[in-house]
């Protein structure tokens, strides 16, 4: 085969893998703190005591479908603040949910819906069971369009990670429209047969730590403060 030709089919397989690797990508940013919302329990009723954290979206980017065709994939991350992730460790089971629409009034995305839809946590340490997903990317009879990953799941696993991912692939043409209404701004984690105590007096099942990295970079540096301050009363003493 000849050098031009060869230049030729390089080009052409570049073209044809841009194409084909299209996508839109969402990124949320969470915040670093946790919120709690405990319910004690009630012996009259027989209700045990419940606990839920919720992880508050500090970012939440309106999602821009400009030029989606059929078989673009699109992906939305949720994820900690850079150095951070999650852990849950939990006392009994927990449930996991989250639920992310966009929407807006008077705006038509198309003929267009998902396929191939996935969910997975990232830097995942432990294991979870198959996520219920919810999808949705649609111009509903009420004159507005909607797009929605949700994902539910039970588990008695201790995890940890850095956030969680949705794929899909766009099944039909996309209007080149944005969809900036946000319905929720945080993902929960919830204890309902809940046996700590209250917080702050339990730090509770689910908190944000730092990366190991992070840890090994502080305790380096607090190492290296250490030795020059030896060093420095050393040579004050000589």
């Amino acid at each position: 085969m000849s050098q031009k030709i060869s230049t030729l089919c390089f080009l052409a397989l570049a073209i044809f893998s841009e194409n084909l690797g299209a996508s839109i990508q969402i990124t949320i940013v969470t915040e670093s703190t946790v919120r709690s919302s405990f319910t004690p329990e009630d012996i009259d009723e027989g209700d045990p005591a419940r606990i839920t954290y919720f992880v508050d979206y500090a970012i939440t980017p309106d999602v821009d479908f400009s030029g989606g065709v059929v078989g673009d994939l699109i992906t939305l991350d949720v994820v900690a603040p850079t150095g951070l992730h999650f852990e849950v460790a939990p006392e009994g089971s927990f449930e996991f949910s989250t639920y992310n629409r966009w929407f807006e009034f008077g705006k038509d995305v198309g003929s267009t819906g998902l396929s191939n839809v996935s969910f997975s946590f990232l830097d995942l340490s432990g294991t979870v069971p198959t996520a219920n997903l919810t999808t949705g990317l649609a111009y509903q009879g009420n004159d507005a369009s909607n797009f929605l990953f949700a994902s539910f799941f039970n588990s008695a696993e201790a995890i940890t990670f850095s956030g969680f991912r949705f794929e899909a692939t766009i099944t039909g043409d996309t209007n080149a429209i944005t969809l900036p209404f946000f319905e929720t701004n945080s993902f929960v984690i919830r204890d309902s047969d809940y046996s700590g105590q209250a917080p702050p007096g339990d730090a509770g099942i689910l908190t944000i730590v730092p990366e190991s990295s992070t840890y090994a970079f502080l305790l380096a540096a607090i190492s290296f403060l250490f030795v020059n301050l030896r060093r420095d009363r050393d040579r004050i003493h000589l």
